[in-house]
């Protein structure tokens, strides 16, 4: 039987609100089905009908990145979206979204702000902002690529993880290929950004993979 584990989810960083503080648990009011990872372009997204999902904090509108944030560490939560205005809008005023309210918010480094989405904490960043990097809270580790299983997924042997996130046990680990870049081969090490989730399969499987790139030296 398969189930899915998160490395370090908001799920399990919530528990820690005894030591960190309280946090209002009310269920999101949302004015928008949210399906999939959210795009980061800051243009209408449908058709020129919708916005991408942004939020309004300090008087910086930030948009969704589309990347889960693997290295918050405290479930005590700065804000909470209170006020929403439609997918066809940007908000305009503090603590307001244009996809829904009861969002619980955390600010980040600077240009960055993490909302918690269905239980995930999603990374926004400053719509004005002409960065395009994927951020460095995005949790990311080396491997050996081991395999080309020619079904659109690699298999590759970990090797260690970025500082700053929690280690993935040593082994065998299959991942997608879509967002690799480059071609590789069996012996090559790469880097591989992911959501953070893995499935308890044989070998386990890597959650959502944003990008796999060749390891530099």
């Amino acid at each position: 039987m398969k189930r899915r584990l998160v490395l370090l989810t908001c799920a399990a960083i919530m528990l820690t609100f005894a030591a960190c503080g309280e946090q209002k648990a009310e269920e999101p009011e949302k004015e928008q089905e949210q399906t999939g990872a959210l795009t980061e372009s800051p243009e209408q997204t449908d058709s020129a009908t919708a916005y991408s999902p942004c939020v309004m904090v300090d008087g910086i509108v930030y948009k969704d990145t589309g990347y889960v944030n693997s290295m918050v560490t405290c479930g005590t939560m700065d804000g909470e979206i209170t006020s929403s205005v439609d997918g066809t809008e940007l908000p305009t005023e503090d603590d307001q979204s244009n996809f829904g309210t009861g969002y619980a918010w955390q600010r980040s480094a600077e240009g960055y702000l993490t909302v918690v989405v269905d239980g995930q904490c999603m990374i926004f960043r400053d719509i004005e902002s002409e960065d395009t990097a994927i951020p460095e809270f995005v949790c990311h580790f080396t491997a050996e690529v081991k395999e080309d299983r020619g079904d659109g997924t690699l298999l590759v042997s970990w090797i260690s993880t970025a500082e700053g996130f929690q280690p993935l046990a040593e082994g065998d680990y299959v991942v997608s290929a879509d967002n690799l870049t480059g071609d590789v081969r069996t012996g090559d090490m790469v880097t591989i950004w992911f959501d953070g989730g893995i499935e308890e399969t044989e070998p386990a499987r890597i959650g959502n993979v944003y990008r796999i790139e060749a390891a530099q030296p």
